[in-house]
């Protein structure tokens, strides 16, 4: 795989950046912080997309630009002898991520979104994102990842970086296959039963099954018999329930006839009462009749009086009347005599009402214009306090860190320029207290005046307050005396019509306690009255009375003959109450053991059932158990099959890993005989991959050596690593590398070694990319990119 362009747009510190990139030794220089770490970076990502990233998928789109403007970053490499063009964008608020990947000059994607993108990539370049990542990348904070492993963490890496793994998850799936296979013939094993068990309980089930039905032919039999003893029962009890229906019915009719006759005695009975009663309340009637023509009399004399008494009432409460109207006419007229003086002495208050107006008017505008002046004081100390704040706190973190911490503008080491940033800081901070100091004092003049003026506009408002009251009392005043006026009025034209109707009454003479005497007498004679009509009313009811005792005996007659009638009948029915009960209790217990013997017989016929069922299981068990034997030997030769090809796999592994372990360190050894040139020319792996180099023919472990050496020896095992890997990913081998900040520890002449090594790895690796901050090597670097700061948010990258 060659990269040949990278175009990125709004990626993190760049807004557009486009690079041709050629099969060469690349160098990426520029400060730290600018951004040369991201080109890079921005080659995984377009490739594998979020799974390979140092922050949020959100952080990746630059921050100078709008959250609506997309994050593109196109790929153009080739692979395999194919020409592939590679696009994966974020787009909108929530970083929606699209991606699709082109064959050549093609305009159909071979493949589109992220997960199908994905897919495509790891299918062609035959590695997973982690795998590529650390077979491509190699950073000076990573080159002693390996040896700082522990040895199984350590083993599983390598395994998974070159590829031994696809062994380890073979083996891994065979014995998975072999425990599930083992623990399925253990389970049917378990479920296994004894067949000499089984055909013993089929011979009991048989010879069981054989009685049974000889028991239930046996209760037919005498279900049968006792069957037909109840129906010979049945026709007897027939012929005397039919003799018991006619003697009910009869007993029904008489017992009826009975009830109505005495239901006509009692009748008869209470007649005769009731017409002796009728008898005695005549005479008293006729007694107490002449009451009636003297209730007439009074009840004209009353009819009289009562006219009498409403017309002088009438009077009376009119009389009343007129008195009333009189007082409230004095009243009125001394009550709007008195308002009228009242308003006479009223000042005139519109004059003083708009002088106050206008002062208080005045106030509140000053006191407007104060109060912005207050709020642009009040401002500006909050942004003096924040500037003050942000001074102190870089002078705090700089004076804690030391003269090695980074400026805060620039981002680089402050060294001799310690001490007058942090008198800057100081002379910053005096600043700022002064400016302080004297808006404090004016805000503080300006917030006395405000006081002032609010104390005097609160006595204006309060006079004004009382001014309109006393306005608003006046106008009650004048609303209450022309009330006044037009009740007055009123009460004059009330007085003058009850006047007249006094006079159009006239003269009554009415006499009030013969009008209650009379009363008295009348409400006496209408209860005589009203006693003699209820007299009158039962008196008149005696002919009635007298004719129905005459028809209640005709009555009581007719019942007699019925009743002897009946009576005759019933002796001509021969029926025994007693035979019919003892023939019904018979046929009832023959019923009963008939019941019996069916419910027995219906047990007898489910236990049967039954027993055929279990007979039907112990058969399908037996034959159940004959095919779970068959499949427990076919278990057992596959997990015979299975261990075997487990113990194969095994053997292979390990065969591999013996080969490629000697590769990695023949590999590794020819890069440091090249970068030491030919002080340390063997390194050697173990089998849990520690290092160890040969120093004048004799073995040491590589935490022996110096730590500019070890950073050798692992950059070395490093890339040695990246060629196994490159050599066996077969026709999608990776042929470029990238190395950040590998020099760091190095001095100038293993720098010039370790160039001239690279240069020696062009057939494998076609492009190298170097990363550095490291200046001075740019007359050894055949292409160099340089990136620098365009803003503080933006980077810039050419080709020098």
């Amino acid at each position: 795989m060659i990269i040949k362009r990278l175009k990125l747009q709004n990626y993190r510190r760049f807004k557009n950046l486009e690079l041709e990139l050629p099969e060469n030794i690349i160098g990426i220089l520029g400060n730290n912080g600018v951004g040369k770490t991201t080109i890079v970076e921005s080659i995984g990502w377009c490739l594998y997309g979020n799974r390979i990233r140092r922050t949020d998928k959100q952080d990746i789109r630059s921050q100078f630009c709008d959250a609506s403007e997309e994050c593109i970053v196109e790929l153009d490499f080739s692979c395999g002898g194919n020409e592939y063009r590679l696009i994966r964008k974020l787009k909108g608020k929530n970083a929606i991520v699209e991606a699709a990947i082109y064959r050549g000059a093609e305009t159909e994607p071979e493949a589109v979104q992220e997960r199908g993108v994905n897919e495509f990539i790891e299918k062609l370049l035959n590695l997973d994102y982690r795998s590529f990542f650390i077979s491509v990348f190699a950073k000076q904070k990573d080159l002693a990842a390996l040896s700082l492993y522990q040895p199984e963490e350590r083993r599983k890496s390598i395994a998974r970086l070159i590829n031994i793994e696809s062994i380890d998850r073979a083996r891994d799936n065979v014995r998975s296959d072999r425990k599930s296979k083992r623990d399925t013939q253990n389970g049917m094993s378990a479920g296994l039963k004894d067949e000499k068990e089984l055909k013993n309980k089929q011979k009991e089930l048989q010879v069981e099954l054989e009685n049974e039905v000889k028991k239930k032919n046996d209760e037919k039999e005498k279900f049968a018999l006792k069957q037909k003893e109840v129906n010979e029962l049945i026709q007897g009890f027939e012929k005397l329930n039919q003799q018991r229906e006619q003697y009910q019915k009869i007993c029904a009719r008489i017992e009826k006839w009975e009830s109505l006759k005495n239901e006509s005695v009692s009748r008869l009975e209470a007649l005769n009462i009731e017409i002796d009663s009728l008898k005695k309340l005549t005479k008293e009637y006729e007694k107490l009749k002449p009451g009636l023509t003297e209730y007439k009399t009074v009840a004209r004399i009353k009819e009289k009086l009562d006219k009498a008494s409403s017309k002088y009432f009438q009077l009376q409460a009119l009389l009343d009347e007129k008195k009333r109207f009189e007082k409230q006419i004095s009243r009125e007229q001394f009550k709007n005599t008195k308002l009228t003086e009242e308003l006479k002495n009223q000042q005139d208050f519109n004059k003083n009402l708009e002088l106050i107006e206008k002062e208080i008017s005045e106030f509140d505008k000053e006191l407007e214009s104060l109060r912005q002046q207050l709020a642009k004081n009040e401002g500006v100390l909050t942004t003096i306090k924040s500037k003050g704040e942000e001074a102190r706190n870089k002078k705090d973190k700089i004076e804690e860190l030391g003269p090695e911490s980074v400026c805060p503008v620039c981002t680089r080491p402050l060294k001799e320029h310690y001490q007058p940033v942090l008198t800057n800081f100081e002379n910053e901070l005096v600043e700022l207290r002064q400016q302080y100091a004297i808006i404090k004092q004016t805000k503080d003049i300006l917030t006395k005046k405000v006081q002032t003026i609010e104390t005097a506009l609160k006595e204006k408002r309060s006079s004004r307050d009382g001014i309109l009251q006393a306005v608003e009392q006046f106008r009650e005043r004048e609303k209450q005396l022309k009330q006044g006026q037009e009740d007055l009025k009123e009460l004059d034209r009330n007085l003058k019509q009850v006047d007249e109707t006094i006079g159009k009454i006239g003269k009554i003479e009415y006499d009030e306690k013969a009008h209650k005497e009379n009363n008295k007498k009348f409400k006496a004679l209408t209860e005589l009255r009203d006693k003699l009509l209820k007299m009158e009313e039962n008196v008149n009811r005696l002919p009635a009375v007298t004719d129905e005792v005459e028809q209640v005996k005709k009555v009581l007659v007719k019942y007699n003959d019925e009743i002897k009638k009946e009576k005759e009948n019933q002796k001509t029915i021969s029926y025994d109450e007693q035979k019919y009960l003892d023939v019904k209790k018979n046929l009832e217990n023959s019923r009963g053991q008939v019941e019996s013997l069916k419910d027995k017989i219906h047990l007898t016929e489910q236990k049967i059932i039954s027993i055929n069922k279990d007979s039907e299981r112990v058969d399908f068990e037996i034959k159940e158990n004959k095919k779970l034997r068959k499949l427990i030997k076919q278990l057992k030769d596959e997990v015979f099959y299975l261990e075997a090809l487990d113990q194969h796999f095994g053997i292979f592994r390990q065969e591999l890993a013996g080969r490629v372990r000697p590769l990695i360190a023949a590999r590794a050894s020819e890069l440091l005989h090249l970068t030491t040139q030919g002080r340390y020319s063997i390194m050697e792996l173990d089998e849990d991959y520690n290092i160890y180099l040969y120093d004048q023919a004799e073995k040491f472990p590589v935490n022996r050596f110096s730590g500019g050496e070890q950073d050798l020896a692992n950059l070395c095992l490093r890339i040695a690593i990246s060629q196994v890997v490159s050599e066996r990913s077969g026709q999608s081998q990776i042929n470029f590398i990238v190395l950040d900040e590998i020099f760091g520890s190095q001095d100038e002449q293993r720098k010039e070694l370790i160039l001239f090594a690279l240069q020696q790895l062009y057939s494998q690796f076609r492009q190298i990319f170097i990363i550095t901050h490291v200046d001075n090597i740019k007359d050894a670097l055949p292409v160099i990119i340089s990136v620098e700061e365009k803003s503080q948010m933006e980077s810039r990258a050419v080709m020098a």
